[in-house]
């Protein structure tokens, strides 16, 4: 019985002692996500703006706003359908790399708040130009399509960040 006890213990001393040197600690993040919270902040508080009015967190500074209305071409997704054209202003003042496709809107039309589907056309240039890292300094405008009824006039549109989420909210001619 001692040998079996003395057996276990040689044998859990030695997995630890292979485990304590086995972890490495992970190369830091050089990626800002978009928006983040101020860290100094207790609670994270979303916003709620209209649209064209910028907010900025951590050094990114973000706008949404409509541009105009259209029906997307045969070969988009989803085809011939009414949506509204977003531009999406960004621009990294943060210290670190800024990841583009953080700053993909999901939208909402309707008193209700019905979630409208994304609209993707290249023929356009709607939704195409996300993959790109913005350093330090650069900005990018980004151009966005939401599916929104012809006659449909409240739009909510938000960006999800690590943190909090940022809306813009208004009406659409």
């Amino acid at each position: 019985m001692k040998k079996i006890i003395a057996a276990v213990a040689v044998t859990l001393l030695a997995l630890t002692g292979c485990s304590a040197g086995a972890s490495e600690e992970p190369a830091p993040d050089k990626t800002t996500k978009l928006p983040t919270a101020d860290p100094a902040a207790k609670e994270p508080q979303d916003e709620v703006l209209p649209f064209g009015k910028a907010t900025n967190h951590n050094g990114v500074t973000i706008s949404v706003r409509p541009l105009s209305r259209a029906v997307s071409s045969d070969a988009a997704a989803p085809a011939k359908t009414p949506y509204v054209r977003l531009e999406v202003m960004v621009k990294n003042g943060s210290q670190k790399q800024l990841d583009a496709t953080a700053a993909v809107p999901n939208c909402s039309v309707g008193n209700g708040g019905k979630a409208a589907e994304g609209v993707f056309d290249a023929e356009e240039g709607v939704g195409t130009d996300d993959s790109r890292v913005l350093l330090k300094g650069q900005s990018a405008k980004l151009v966005h399509g939401c599916a929104v009824p012809k006659g449909e006039q409240d739009l909510q549109v938000s960006i999800a960040g690590e943190h909090s989420t940022v809306v813009w909210k208004g009406k659409i001619k």
